[in-house]
């Protein structure tokens, strides 16, 4: 049946080695509700009540800006039987995403869980990377610089699937 399509299952995943999926066009739904086009409908779910308007807007603003989700609020964007843990793993899993700890808004615990999701970023340049990153890089620092010269055809995603990808790797951002 998994070949065939009609289930789904992940057992090279840790979190889901003993799941089934007994419905995969459903689980492509819930992926495309999370991967909206328009942030302000996203942000219009019901089950988003609980939050103040000025949260709303900053949660819109960060995803938008930034790529960044908390792990709250993309619970809340899912549908209420449905185990946030269980997407999370599979959009990990499939390069879409990769989980941040912020620090700087920690919650009673230290630290709070966020996703970081490229396929929001804005092509273009950020206004605060000049100032950041300098033109000239001084003598006792370094720097890699990354060219792809594609041909012909990008795949769709090739971007942000890389930046999901090398998170790992990085260590000194």
């Amino acid at each position: 049946l998994q070949q065939v399509g009609t289930i789904l299952r992940y057992t090279d995943i840790p979190e889901l080695k003993d799941m089934v999926f007994h419905d995969p066009p459903a689980l492509l739904g819930m992926f495309k509700d999370l991967f909206h086009h328009d942030v302000k409908e996203l942000f219009l779910k019901p089950g988003l009540g609980n939050f103040t308007s000025f949260q709303l807007a900053t949660f819109q603003s960060d995803l938008r800006d930034r790529g960044l989700i908390g792990k709250d609020v993309l619970t809340r964007l899912l549908p209420p039987d449905i185990q946030h843990d269980i997407i999370t793993a599979l959009m990990q899993h499939f390069g879409l995403c990769f989980e941040v700890q912020d620090e700087k808004n920690a919650d009673t615990d230290g630290q709070t869980c966020r996703y970081k999701i490229p396929w929001y970023l804005h092509e273009e340049m950020p206004r605060v990377l000049p100032s950041a990153w300098p033109t000239d890089v001084p003598e006792e620092q370094e720097q890699l610089q990354l060219l792809c010269d594609i041909k012909w055809f990008c795949p769709r995603g090739l971007f942000q699937r890389f930046s999901v990808g090398i998170h790992s790797l990085i260590k000194d951002r």
